[in-house]
């Protein structure tokens, strides 16, 4: 009569499973008797039991069913769960990261969202969030940090619009240029620097006509991640406006440039 288990843990270079059967026996499988088949950590076997002795019993003739741990991740996948697992090693495309003892893949591309970055060092080595992003059909497991990072993003963001106030000073980076204005970051929230602070006449770059070529010297002059003082002035729906002080060393270099464009500069 056949017996059905998982594999528990794999031990000497994977040379020797322990197997737990449904009724909580532990056993053991060597690779020599997996017929040339390739196990993992969490998969169901169907196989025979030789007994040797009192003490020692032996597993033979397995055969895989499914993976317990494949499932499990299955179902957060579908239900858009997070996981705890372990990163333990890192390499040119991604992180090599362990749940429950099953491999899975974390892809550098899979590290970032928005402003936030995640870095080699306190996240190598430590026990994170994850979601599974894909299960293929050979089982590789594919994780992602990007919706935990989201979260923590609108979280970083709100609480930093929170403690915004009418005339906060901050150096802010560009994140987006448009025809009506510049959106610069501070740390996670983002605000609009319009075009009216910007520019004199500004109605008249709204033109059809003259809307890319103003979009396109705004983008010459305010380069993506570039820095700019700027002060928080009003917020409504989450949103907030911001000013600038022209005479700031840091905003006359652009002012500057601006003008060199053939850009008129709000006074």
């Amino acid at each position: 009569m056949n017996t059905i288990g998982f594999i528990s843990e794999t031990f000497i270079k994977e040379k020797y499973f322990n197997i737990t059967t449904t009724e909580g026996e532990l056993l053991q499988l060597c690779l020599e008797n997996c017929n040339n088949q390739h196990f993992v950590i969490g998969d169901v076997l169907e196989f025979e039991v030789l007994t040797l002795s009192k003490s020692i019993k032996k597993v033979i003739n397995p055969k895989r069913i499914s993976n317990r741990i494949i499932d499990e991740l299955t179902d957060k996948c579908k239900n858009d769960e997070f996981i705890t697992a372990y990163v333990y090693h890192r390499n040119e495309n991604g992180y090599d990261v362990s749940y429950n003892g099953f491999h899975c893949f974390l892809p550098i591309k899979e590290c970032t969202y928005k402003t936030i970055v995640e870095p080699d060092e306190p996240f190598l080595y430590g026990m994170h969030e994850f979601s599974v992003r894909n299960i293929s059909k050979t089982n590789l497991v594919v994780l992602s940090r990007k919706p935990f990072l989201k979260n923590q993003f609108i979280i970083s963001n709100n609480t930093e619009i929170e403690i915004l106030s009418d005339g906060d000073n901050y150096i802010g980076f560009v994140s987006e240029v448009r025809v009506f204005g510049i959106f610069i970051t501070y740390k996670y929230s983002t605000g609009l620097l319009h075009i009216s602070k910007i520019l004199d006449n500004y109605e008249s770059h709204y033109n059809k006509e003259n809307q890319l070529e103003t979009e396109a010297l705004l983008k010459e002059v305010f380069i993506k991640d570039r820095n700019v003082e700027v002060y928080f002035e009003s917020i409504k729906d989450g949103k907030y406006s911001l000013n600038w002080d022209k005479t700031l060393e840091l905003n006359m270099e652009i002012c500057n440039e601006l003008l060199e464009k053939g850009l008129m500069v709000t006074l």
